[in-house]
């Protein structure tokens, strides 16, 4: 199977999204191009992505290695962070090449509410 290079193909992009789930996770989503995942699927580049999270002051915090095609991730943030943001990196035989980098997003650690219902007879 031979993949053919067109113009929708070279411009579909990779992209990740964060959305904050509340100031101690966040929720980390990624999408491929068609070539990026043909290459995946020949073993062009190893199984596993690394998806690096990094402060406010880009000092990486954490790397996650999780299989490239999983394409959703929940993550705890270690510690609290002012900001985030992500980037997410390809292996292969020999270089690293990053593929996707979202942010930085500003984490809010105003006090979550809760909600008390009262019943009314």
């Amino acid at each position: 199977m031979s993949f053919d290079l067109n113009t929708k193909s070279l411009l579909d992009e990779n992209y990740c999204v964060i959305l904050i789930q509340n100031s101690s996770t966040i929720f980390v989503f990624w999408k491929f191009s068609d070539y990026k995942n043909y290459q995946f699927e020949k073993g062009f580049y190893k199984k596993d992505i690394t998806i690096k999270l990094l402060d406010e002051n880009n000092n990486c915090v954490v790397d996650i290695p999780v299989e490239w095609n999983k394409a959703r991730l929940y993550v705890a943030l270690p510690r609290s962070l002012n900001s985030v943001r992500v980037e997410i990196y390809a292996e292969n035989s020999n270089s690293r090449e990053k593929l996707s980098s979202y942010g930085p997003l500003k984490i809010s650690y105003m006090k979550e509410t809760k909600k008390d219902y009262i019943k009314i007879k």
